[in-house]
């Protein structure tokens, strides 16, 4: 900005909102480091095209080796799954728990997240 003898900027950025609320935050830091006070601007967005989130949990809880104290972690994405489905209305969770993480099975949801954001 300098080599261009002004102190203002005008330009666009695009930005990827979530559903819902958005914060968007802006600061400006000059060539000593000083940075200006941060704006913040609330933003909620709807999107026409309204996709359900999709969730997915992979938990075990047994291990062969008693060092490791995993008995509860099925059981905290049970709750976490009811609190957001209690929360979002839509949202699609799919779990894979304990026998059921296998190699076949990973590879199967790691095809289903994949095909999903392409």
């Amino acid at each position: 900005m300098r080599n261009k003898n002004t102190n203002s900027l005008e330009t666009t950025i695009n930005i990827d909102l979530s559903r819902g609320e958005n914060k968007i935050e802006t600061s400006i830091t000059n060539l000593d480091s000083t940075e200006s006070y941060r704006m913040s601007l609330l933003v909620n967005f709807t999107p026409v095209d309204l996709q359900k989130t999709k969730t997915y949990f992979i938990g075990i809880d047994q291990s062969s080796d008693s060092k490791y104290n995993l008995r509860s972690s099925t059981n905290y994405i049970r709750d976490l799954s009811k609190k957001l489905k209690k929360k979002y209305k839509d949202i699609i969770i799919d779990t894979l728990f304990n026998e059921n993480v296998i190699i076949s099975n990973l590879k199967a949801l790691k095809t289903k997240t994949t095909s999903n954001f392409s």
